[in-house]
C-alpha cells in the first residue's frame, strides 16, 4: 500500500511540475490547455446503444408552432417587471 501511495504522490509531483513549466508562458498554457481538453473529450468509451430503449418518451407539446395572440403577449409583457431582463 505504501508504495501505490508513493508511485501516486510521484506522478502528482510529474504532473505538477509538468503543469507549472507549462504555465509559465502564453504558448505553454495553451498548450496545456489544449492537452488537458484532448484528454478529456477523446475518450474512446463504449457506447451501448440500447440504452436508449430504456428512456420514456416524454408526451409530445402541439403547442409549440402556435402562433401567440396579442393578448398572449400583452400578458406576458405585463408580468415583465420594470427595469428587469427577462429571464
Amino acid at each position: 500500500m505504501d508504495f501505490k501511495l508513493t508511485i501516486e504522490n510521484m506522478e502528482d509531483n510529474v504532473s505538477k511540475t509538468r503543469r507549472e513549466k507549462l504555465q509559465n508562458n502564453k504558448s505553454g498554457k495553451a498548450t496545456y490547455i489544449k492537452e488537458h481538453y484532448r484528454t478529456i473529450f477523446n475518450q474512446n468509451l463504449p457506447v451501448d446503444p440500447s440504452i436508449l430503449d430504456n428512456l420514456v418518451q416524454c408526451p409530445i407539446n402541439v403547442n409549440i408552432g402556435k402562433v401567440l395572440s396579442i393578448q398572449e403577449v400583452r400578458i406576458t409583457i405585463q408580468k415583465i417587471k420594470n427595469n428587469k431582463a427577462p429571464g
